[in-house]
């Protein structure tokens, strides 16, 4: 037989981060890009792709890319509209999120005071306590819609108890921080989309502004009053300040958290043999999470902004220019983890960037960790195994947050529940 070669025709990896669906499978796109290139240039976003590890923890850290994506998400509305939508421009750059030093440094060191170990620690029976009541409804019905009814309770009832929101207000607050999310995460926002996030702004506004009014009036033992009484060698947050901060701990309180909730069961159910060694295992409950977070980060990529000219592996990066760091595709980098697309909860050298690194590490890091060890650990250890009923998975359509927008499971109790049913 005579010899011959094929000659594939090589397309250059790109992303489109705007498509609906981006999110279903990512990982052989964001493995393409890594290998090809450290700093990636796409025609299709028009931005820079950073994705390997080492870079992408550089970049967090780096004082030339500016985290307010603010900027560059208005910069192109014509003048009436950021007429129009000037309580979004004038508090979300006021978000810690979306801040750069030092103005971050300042802002940070203030609500740090509302995460202290006392009470963060104080929290962890409250956390528990939820984590069980959600599952015994979750029991009783067998089949549930697993974000809904479970994945965005959790993390909203624990946020709103720490700053002393009422629960009767939980479907009033979701809605708005959902808009909110959606913008922050939207890869070209509607002007339906602006409109909604600008009645979320101002009605959650009002809210906090008569909880602030009520906990001046009456000192609680909660985060809310205890950002209002932060106080930093004479310095306090302002009213505007306290305001932008309880929207963002709102936000950032469940919604990271609402999508590990839901990525981590489902590789859980998908990976039995780990969902066993955690069942049988439970002290491995903080490794078993890392690895999880590695393995499936809801933090796709953080935008960045260039605030100057520089060079970056041998590519010239332009003031103004948009940044992607490609957090997910770092924690797969095989350049640090061995066999990175394995989920292993033995994995010894973790060190995923799912909560920063640098100065906007995630203020709720512990917090969200308490919580996804708890409700993991009290699923496998409860239930035999969760089924998937979806025939397909429906992912978000957000560059910012990766995750489910529904989740159908069936939960079938352990053999101990199971005998009980029987006995009676």
């Amino acid at each position: 037989m005579e010899n011959s070669q094929v000659i594939a025709e090589v397309t250059p990896p790109d992303m489109d981060l705007a498509a609906y669906r981006a999110n279903t499978n990512p990982w052989p796109k964001l493995k393409a890009v890594q290998d090809a290139d450290p700093v990636f240039w796409s025609d299709r976003q028009q931005a820079w792709f950073v994705s390997r590890h080492e870079d992408v923890k550089a970049g967090f850290m780096d004082r030339r890319l500016s985290a307010d994506r603010v900027t560059f998400l208005f910069g192109a509305l014509p003048d009436e509209l950021k007429k129009k939508y000037e309580p979004i421009l004038f508090y979300f750059p006021q978000w810690v999120v979306l801040m750069d030093a030092p103005k971050h440094t300042r802002v940070r060191k203030l609500l740090l005071q509302g995460f202290t170990k006392p009470i963060i620690d104080g929290l962890a029976d409250f956390t528990q306590g939820i984590v069980d009541e959600l599952l015994d409804e979750v029991e009783t019905k067998g089949t549930v819609e697993y974000v809904t009814e479970y994945a965005f309770k959790l993390p909203a009832f624990v946020i709103m108890h720490m700053l002393g929101v009422p629960r009767h207000m939980y479907d009033e607050f979701k809605g708005w921080s959902l808009d909110m999310a959606r913008l922050v995460g939207a890869p070209e926002p509607s002007i339906e989309l602006l409109d909604q996030t600008l009645r979320a702004v101002n009605d959650m506004n009002a809210a906090f502004s008569k909880l602030i009014a009520e906990r001046r009036a009456e000192p609680q033992e909660d985060m809310l009053t205890a950002l209002i009484h932060a106080v930093d060698e004479g310095d306090t947050l302002s009213e505007d300040e306290l305001l932008a901060s309880c929207q963002v701990l709102m936000l950032a309180g469940h919604e990271t958290t609402i999508n590990m909730l839901g990525n981590g069961l489902l590789e859980l159910i998908q990976h039995r043999d780990q969902w066993e060694k955690l069942r049988d295992n439970p002290e491995i409950a903080r490794s078993a999470v890392e690895e999880l977070l590695r393995f499936d980060n809801t933090v796709g990529s953080l935008v960045r902004e260039a605030l100057e000219d520089f060079e970056w592996h041998g590519k010239q990066i332009k003031k103004g220019d948009v940044v992607y760091l490609m957090a997910y595709a770092a924690n797969r980098d095989p350049r640090v983890y061995e066999n990175p697309d394995t989920l292993d909860f033995d994995r010894k050298n973790q060190f995923p960037l799912s909560f920063g690194p640098g100065i906007h590490f995630c203020l709720g890091n512990q917090l969200a960790r308490m919580e996804l060890e708890k409700s993991f650990v009290s699923i496998v250890q409860r239930f035999e195994r969760v089924e998937i009923l979806d025939d397909e998975l429906d992912w978000n359509n957000s560059i910012v947050l990766r995750g489910m927008n529904y989740f159908n499971v069936k939960f079938y109790p352990g053999a101990d529940k199971q005998a009980q049913s029987a006995a009676e």
